[in-house]
C-alpha cells in the first residue's frame, strides 16, 4: 500500500491540492480502490477525533 501512497500523494500535490488535503485524500482513495470502505470510515473518524483534541486547538 505504501508503494501506491507516494505516487497518489504526489499526483494530488501536482494538481494543486494543499498538503493537508493531499495527506487526507491519498489514503482515502487507496482504501476506496481496494474495497476497504470499513477502514475508510475508521480513517475519517480518527481524523475528526484528532482535530477535536484540545491541545491541537
Amino acid at each position: 500500500m505504501l508503494v501506491w501512497f507516494l505516487p497518489a500523494f504526489l499526483i494530488l500535490l501536482l494538481i494543486g491540492l494543499p498538503v493537508f488535503f493531499a495527506l487526507l485524500a491519498a489514503p482515502g482513495i487507496l482504501l476506496w480502490l481496494n474495497g476497504q470502505e470499513r477502514d475508510l470510515a475508521l480513517l475519517y473518524r480518527n481524523l475528526y477525533n484528532g482535530m477535536d483534541s484540545f491541545p491541537l486547538m
